[in-house]
């Protein structure tokens, strides 16, 4: 019985989530303000203009607005809250988080708000993504695991 039922799960964790919504995008950061903070630490607010494409065929624009801690070098934590407007007239929210990794590059986490159209499906989606920089650029990389439905209404 076990057997069967393990058989089941691997079933559904292999079919319910097969696809994977990938987007590439570059972005230009503008520093708002920026702070030293007491014992070494740097407070940054910015926000972010970018634009890219998905592994659906449908291109993007997105603006963010976020803030960072740094410290040494080090990033300490980062949230960034973006909406992002797609070619097909739909558009969702997301926000970024990273935390505790080099400043120049690193994997976080991304979670869809909400949205519209086949978008609306994604909400809650946490998603990963990574990133690295050129000055005043980001690349940046994400890769959500969804089930092909999903996929399937987003290349719609």
């Amino acid at each position: 019985m076990k057997f069967i039922i393990l058989l089941i799960l691997m079933f559904i964790n292999k079919y319910a989530y097969s696809a994977e919504w990938i987007t590439e995008a570059t972005a230009k950061i503008t520093i708002l303000k920026k702070l030293e903070l007491p014992g070494g630490s740097t407070y940054s607010s910015f926000e972010i203009n970018g634009a890219g494409k998905d592994n659906t065929g449908k291109q993007s624009i997105a603006v963010c607005v976020g803030h960072r801690i740094d410290k040494d070098n080090k990033l300490n934590e980062q949230k960034v809250y973006c909406t992002s407007y797609i070619s097909d007239g739909n558009e969702y929210s997301f926000m970024q988080i990273r935390k505790e990794t080099d400043t120049d590059a690193g994997v976080g986490k991304s979670i869809i708000l909400n949205g519209t159209g086949p978008y609306k499906k994604l909400a809650n989606k946490e998603c990963i993504y990574a990133v690295s920089y050129l000055k005043d650029h980001a690349f940046v990389t994400t890769k959500c695991k969804v089930s092909n439905n999903i996929f399937n209404s987003l290349k719609n």
